[in-house]
This record gives structure tokens, sequence and C-alpha cells, in this order.
């Protein structure tokens, strides 16, 4: 799977946040190869018209376009790969971490309706918190076909179809939806709970319905 960083490249923080967030995201999905423009436009300057080709060549080379849609008005660079990726059916995920209004959800509605998710991000969110809600999305995209079969050993027919219940919902559910119920503490725990659950098919104990997570217990009401 292969997936291109559309986002504005210009200024020191705008590559400082988009090679933190690649990195990031190479290690919440390492079966993705990304591909980052910054990393190589800068060898074809001052030939600006073979930097605007290379990142046309990247965008058809793609599954997935993850684009940066911050700003008072999203990046028109990025919002052309974002078009152009659309006319080729790729997958499109829209993010925003900007908190200024716009015609839907922060963007223009062109935006809106044209990428295949949009997901919006409060700007106080650790880098951390950022990748796995834009991680979260890619795998739900892309996975939308798997299902989760949960056999507790040792534990009933009632326990068996309760979990496997649990997990057929948790593939589905948004981890927003989890925050809204009450069943975790946090956003992050919401998505390990959820990336955990999936994954694995495998929940430790009946009785409290608690998850284990490396080193956390995740309690589930």
């Amino acid at each position: 799977m292969k997936i291109y960083m559309a986002a504005p490249l210009f200024t020191a923080a705008e590559r400082l946040f988009n090679k933190e967030l690649t990195t990031r995201l190479e290690k919440l999905i390492p079966d993705a190869t990304f591909h980052l423009p910054q990393e190589e436009s800068d060898k074809y300057l001052p030939d600006l018209k073979l930097v605007a080709e290379h990142c046309f060549i990247g965008v058809e080379d793609c599954d997935i376009v993850i684009a940066c849609l911050d700003g008072a008005d999203a990046d028109s660079g990025t919002c052309v790969e974002v078009g152009y990726a659309r006319a080729l059916k790729k997958i499109v995920i829209g993010f925003r971490t900007d908190f200024r209004a716009s015609e839907v959800e922060g963007v223009n509605i062109m935006l809106k309706y044209g990428v295949t998710a949009l997901v919006n991000i409060p700007g106080s969110f650790s880098m951390e918190n950022i990748a796995l809600m834009v991680s979260d999305q890619v795998n739900a995209l892309v996975s939308k076909s798997y299902t989760c079969s949960i056999i507790p050993v040792g534990h009933g027919q009632y326990d068996a179809r309760l979990y496997n219940r649990l997990a057929n919902f948790l593939v589905g559910v948004r981890a927003n939806d989890l925050i809204a119920s009450g069943s975790v503490d946090s956003y992050t725990d919401a998505l390990l709970f959820k990336r955990y659950f999936v994954r694995t098919g495998h929940m430790p104990g009946s009785s409290s319905l608690s998850l284990c997570f490396e080193d956390r217990v995740i309690n589930v009401e």
C-alpha cells in the first residue's frame, strides 16, 4: 500500500510537521510505503515544472492520499492533488487541525465532498493523537470487510457471543463513539482499544471487560 502525503511544504514549521507526522504514521501503518514530496522536491529546484510533475506522478502511483487541509483556506497545491486523486478514484483522507471555520467542517464544500473522509482534529491534540486519528481512518477505509471473532478460552458460550458482538461492533465504530459512550477515559485509549481489538481478536478477562494493552489496562464499562 502506497500513501502520498499531500501538504504545504514552504516553511520550516510545515516541513517539520509533515516529517514528524509521516514518521509516526510509518510506525502505525508498517505495511505502507509513504511518499513525502518534500524529501525529493528540492533536488528538482529551481525547475518548478519538474517539482509539479514529480507531485503528479506521486499521486498517480499511490493508493491513498493523506491531505493536510489546514489554513484559512487549504493550500492550493494540496487542493490540486486532492482533486487529481479523486479523478483517479484514489482514496483521499483529508485532515484538519485548524479551528477556523469555513463552509463545511472548516473547508470549502468541494473539499468536504471531494475527499473520501475528512478528519477534524482539535488543534490542542499532540502529534501522537493526530497520527493515531489519521491512521485509524486509513485502517477503517482499507479494512471495511474485516471481521473479528472472539472466542475466550475457558469461558462459556454466553461470553463468547458477547465478545463476538462487541468485536463486530468495534470493526465499524469510530473512536469518537467510544468516547461519547463513556467506554474509555481518553481518545488515545479509545484508538488503542479499537486497534488492539480488531487486529488481535483477543480480550483477556470476562467479568470486568478490561483490555490489556502493553503496560496499561483499559477498562470498558
